[in-house]
């Protein structure tokens, strides 16, 4: 179990409220002992001109899994998770539907995370992967 507490789907989405994940109708929708899912529809909001799933789209639904998954892990601690890189491998294009996200670690330090990240179809296909690495710095209040 890589989570210091259990948290539940829906205090994880209350805190994406009124910010990207939100516009884009990101929602956590399953969390296990190793990882995290969330789902995105396709839809005109998030595709490029040509119909097909925007590269930024999914690169923004995985790096909000890799981010809160990161985060959630050191919740309590006086620190905090943020992107330092965001590697893609788009594979397979998504035109409508539901894409579903997973993260789950590849290396949890005290001063970097690295997580990596599937994104598939309703069918399973395998549409994207990445690796998200993030730097763990002390939590400032701005």
């Amino acid at each position: 179990m890589i989570w210091p507490k259990k948290y539940s789907l829906n205090e994880i989405n209350e805190f994406n409220k009124n910010c990207l994940v939100d516009h884009l109708e990101i929602q956590i929708s399953a969390i296990d002992s190793s990882g995290l899912e969330a789902t995105m529809p396709v839809k005109t909001f998030n595709q490029q001109p040509f119909g097909l799933l925007h590269g930024g789209a999914s690169c923004s639904l995985a790096e909000t899994l890799g981010s809160i998954a990161a985060n959630l892990v050191l919740l309590g601690q006086d620190q905090v998770a943020v992107g330092q890189s965001l590697t893609a491998n788009y594979l397979k294009p998504a035109t409508n539907g539901i894409v579903t996200g997973r993260t789950e670690p590849i290396h949890i330090g005290k001063k970097s995370q690295v997580w990596s990240i599937e994104i598939k179809d309703e069918n399973e296909r395998l549409l994207s992967n990445f690796t998200l690495t993030v730097a763990i710095i002390p939590h400032l209040t701005l």
